[in-house]
Formats: C-alpha cells, sequence, structure tokens
C-alpha cells in the first residue's frame, strides 16, 4: 500500500506564485502522486489544479484578509489531513506584523499625548 503525500500551499502574491510553482514542479517531479489544494497564482494552478487561482486578488486585499482566508480554507480542509502545509511568505507576513504593530502602539500614545 502505497501512502499518498497530502500538501497544502498558499501563496498570496505573484513572486509567491513563481517560487511555490518551482517548489510544486519540484515536488510532484520527486512524488509524482503528491495531491495538492491549496491557494496560489496562474503558475501554481497550471501544475496542480487543486491549488485556486486568486493571487491577483490576494494582492489586492491585503495581508489581514489573506491570513483569514488562508486559516478558513485550512479549517475547512482538516478532515483531509495533510502531512504537510507551506505558507510562501509567512515568515515575512509575521515579520511585518512584528514591525508594524509596536509602531501602531506607539502611534496611539503619541495621538492621545498630542489631543492634550
Amino acid at each position: 500500500m502505497q501512502i499518498v503525500m497530502k500538501l497544502y500551499i498558499i501563496a498570496g502574491e505573484k513572486s509567491g506564485d513563481i517560487h511555490g510553482a518551482l517548489l510544486l514542479k519540484n515536488l510532484l517531479r520527486l512524488m509524482p502522486g503528491m495531491e495538492v489544494a491549496g491557494l496560489g497564482g496562474q503558475g501554481m494552478h497550471a501544475l496542480c489544479p487543486g491549488v485556486e487561482d486568486w493571487a491577483d486578488e490576494a494582492a489586492v486585499i491585503g495581508v489581514v484578509e489573506v491570513l483569514k482566508i488562508s486559516q478558513q480554507i485550512i479549517d475547512a480542509s482538516r478532515y483531509d489531513a495533510p502531512q504537510a502545509a507551506v505558507f510562501i511568505y509567512g515568515v515575512v507576513f509575521l515579520m511585518y506584523f512584528m514591525v508594524c504593530w509596536p509602531i501602531s502602539l506607539l502611534a496611539g500614545r503619541l495621538e492621545k499625548r498630542w489631543k492634550e
């Protein structure tokens, strides 16, 4: 009995789609029976029809919406239990949040101080 690898992959913009397509191309060459689902762009969708083409919309809606939609897809697909999940540029989103959140807190304090 052969175990089928299941992968969820999410890319929220064009360069993520390019990297994701290269990753998928090589993974599919190594594991031809791999099942892939998720969100990406035209390149990833061309390799794996289970990956929805949404990169153009994701680039317009922003980071928070991308994270919300990504979480909804992962939650909806939990019954299928993937062996791996790849969030391309997920670390970049996290770093962006870690930098912007303290700045927004500081900006709120400065606004309160200037109103006085």
